[in-house]
């Protein structure tokens, strides 16, 4: 599937909230790896009993298929400076990670970032209402979801009042 066609590329932290909405909206199997609850299995040992191996390389396979496709879905969704940030993760997992510590508002200055730039906000000339209110409201969720991952306190709903 041609990703690109439907996901804009993630090319800095001002396209991460929207970006990463649309991955993990995707794909169940491939968001799993890319949250690390689908993981590669263990060896197992060379004289494990046959349905033992057999449902290892089950296991084995669903995880492989699962993690290309997660990786795929990422590659082809990046620009190619974003992309040299994470080409060498091998697990789509790893490549998930690096882009969230990137852009991801859980440090401090990214959350003066994003708080900066909620405040000073303003209407763009020629925009549509509804898209001036998503990106709004986009702000909005990239800032508190930063403040709770820091466990400070979000900011009340009243704030936005849209």
């Amino acid at each position: 599937m041609d990703f690109s066609r439907h996901i804009k590329p993630l090319t800095g932290e001002t396209d991460w909230p929207m970006w990463k909405r649309k991955i993990l909206d995707y794909h169940e199997g491939a968001v799993e790896v890319i949250d690390d609850k689908l993981k590669r299995p263990e060896s197992i040992d060379a004289d494990a009993q046959e349905t033992v191996r057999k449902h290892h390389k089950e296991l084995c396979d669903l995880y492989r298929k699962a993690n290309s496709y997660a990786k795929l879905m990422i590659a082809s969704t990046v620009t190619d400076a974003v992309y040299q940030k994470i080409t060498y993760r091998e697990a789509a997992f790893e490549a998930w990670e690096a882009l969230k510590q990137q852009y991801e508002a859980t440090s401090k200055d990214q959350l003066f970032k994003i708080c900066t730039e909620f405040f000073a906000f303003r209407w763009a000339p020629g925009e549509v209402v509804l898209t001036h209110i998503a990106k709004l409201r986009s702000l909005w969720n990239e800032l508190n979801n930063g403040l709770e991952a820091k466990e400070e306190s979000k900011l009340p709903d009243l704030m936005l009042s849209l």
